[in-house]
């Protein structure tokens, strides 16, 4: 009996590696009408099928970019790679999708920067049954009774395909930005995954599990979307000011000044999460610079780098 050839994907799957990129210049031209990268700053990969990216280019993914995620790193999300010891391939579009909408979560509806403790509260971290060397870290809610309904698109085809060449800006102030990409680095479970919580951080994560809970009257996972995606804010990017300080169309951390029809935001939506009108998703008010948090003060960045 003859043996049926493995395809290019099985192979890739067999042997754990990367597949040869199809971004091309059409999905190129379609981030840069968005805002989301900079013509002059990508690079459209060749025939390799191992990214292979100059000093100053990060590899990215397409479909990452409709999810939240966009150059330079947002402090926190550079904190979670390193926490975890995960390169940005190591992440699955749903992963960047979880991690743009706890943003969108304490920015916006907070008001207050990530919490990394509210984080490891509300999520958990696990390998992946994938044999790709792509996407091998998948992320999702440890506790869905206290956070937000989210109904993901389960698979991304060819997502794992959609990768390019990206330059990372620098940011004033910052030293590091997105770790340079390195194949040889396998994924290797780290203590930091265990979202363990003493007795002291559990009883400080109170008055916001107390809101959250308030937030899902009138608040989905839908509606988070809606909200960074209809003020064309990307959640993993750095920028000039949190989402509670959004000014509107002139606001600088916008991508694009251009504003989304309704069905043009729904399009988008659908795009990560089942979704079949914007009327179905119950509405909250974001936090703005016209609609403040109710108590002003000092908010740090609540991310505590450890070296386990």
């Amino acid at each position: 009996m003859t043996k049926r050839p493995r395809s290019a994907v099985e192979s890739a799957k067999m042997s754990g590696s990367w597949e040869q990129s199809t971004f091309g210049a059409g999905d190129l031209d379609a981030l840069v009408a968005d805002g989301v990268v900079v013509e002059g700053d990508v690079r459209l990969p060749g025939d390799e099928s191992i990214p292979a990216p100059a000093a100053d280019e990060r590899v990215c993914f397409q479909a990452f970019f409709h999810r939240g995620f966009a150059l330079p790193l947002h402090p926190f999300v550079r904190g979670l790679l390193y926490s975890y010891r995960l390169q940005l391939h190591d992440l699955t579009p749903n992963g960047i999708l979880h991690i743009a909408c706890f943003i969108t979560l304490c920015e916006a509806f907070l008001g207050i920067y990530p919490h990394w403790g509210l984080w490891r509260r509300l999520f958990s971290v696990k390998r992946t049954n994938s044999e790709y060397a792509v996407g091998q870290v998948g992320i999702s809610i440890g506790d869905k009774n206290s956070y937000f309904d989210l109904e993901k698109i389960d698979s991304v085809s060819g997502w794992r395909k959609g990768w390019f060449y990206l330059k990372d800006r620098c940011v004033a102030g910052q030293q590091f930005g997105l770790a340079s990409f390195n194949p040889e680095a396998r994924v290797v479970r780290q203590p930091s995954w265990s979202h363990s919580l003493t007795e002291v951080e559990s009883s400080a994560l109170t008055p916001f599990l107390e809101r959250i809970a308030v937030l899902k009257d009138n608040l989905t996972g839908g509606q988070l979307i809606s909200v960074f995606v209809g003020r064309r804010v990307q959640p993993l990017q750095h920028r000039t000011r949190p989402m509670w300080q959004y000014e509107g169309l002139g606001d600088s951390t916008r991508c694009s000044p251009q504003e989304l029809e309704p069905d043009a935001l729904l399009t988008r939506i659908q795009h990560v999460i089942k979704c079949s009108s914007i009327s179905e998703m119950r509405l909250a008010l974001p936090y703005a610079s016209d609609h403040p948090p109710p108590q002003v003060g000092v908010r740090v960045h609540s991310f505590v780098w450890t070296s386990t």
